[in-house]
């Protein structure tokens, strides 16, 4: 699937590094996971090598996989002049297998930024939708936001409207920005589906003796 114009990082403030004071990881649901595959893209995957390489996305960082931003020193490398650090990081490129490894774990590292930040309770696809957005911009971002003040404050149908405010890049409206935050806050206000229903093992049911109270006496 071709990257979309979304950046994976739109606004850097905060993203730098997810804080520490972070909880015990969650598993992300798998609509989660596919909106972000489907919003980030990787250039050139299913070319036929099976080889993924780092690209620069749309702001200017270099990126490998999902959105995977590549970091150096702390820091993100940026633009060309990286290029001969980006290649000995990464000299022949990663397996689709390696990507999803690095998705996993950056969005394990979001969401669990996500419930550092979050002092109610989330269903799954609330969870997941935070985690999108938070890996999308950057735990900063949604620290600073109305998104979590409304949601911390319990009114979670003014925090799902909040998802829409955050699709500019240098001030303009992305398109590819205002898709991916009208899918999350979707995921956001969809009540999970109910876990299938466990099968009755015929075999194992049998009758219980009766229980009966004696009044002898």
């Amino acid at each position: 699937m071709s990257r979309q114009v979304v950046a994976s990082r739109v606004s850097l403030q905060g993203r730098a590094k997810y804080q520490e004071d972070v909880m015990a990881p969650r598993t992300v649901c798998d609509a989660a996971v596919s909106l972000v595959k489907q919003y980030e893209g990787i250039p050139g995957f299913g070319d036929g090598s099976g080889t993924i390489r780092p690209y620069l996305d749309p702001v200017g960082i270099w990126t490998i996989g999902w959105g995977h931003a590549i970091e150096s020193g702390g820091h993100f490398l940026r633009g060309s002049g990286a290029l001969s650090e980006v290649k000995a990081l990464y000299p022949g490129g990663i397996t689709g297998a390696q990507a999803e490894t690095l998705l996993q774990s950056d969005l394990m590292q979001a969401g669990a930024g996500v419930l550092a930040s979050v002092s109610v309770a989330l269903n799954d696809n609330q969870y997941g939708a935070l985690t999108s957005f938070t890996f999308n911009l950057g735990l900063g971002n949604l620290r600073s936001s109305t998104l979590l003040t409304e949601l911390n404050a319990g009114n979670f149908a003014g925090a799902a409207d909040q998802f829409l405010r955050w699709c500019r890049a240098n001030g303009s409206v992305l398109p590819g920005l205002l898709k991916r935050r009208t899918a999350e806050r979707s995921l956001f206000l969809q009540a999970p589906s109910p876990p299938p229903a466990l099968p009755i093992q015929q075999g194992n049911l049998q009758a219980q003796p009766a229980i009966v109270a004696d009044h002898a006496g």
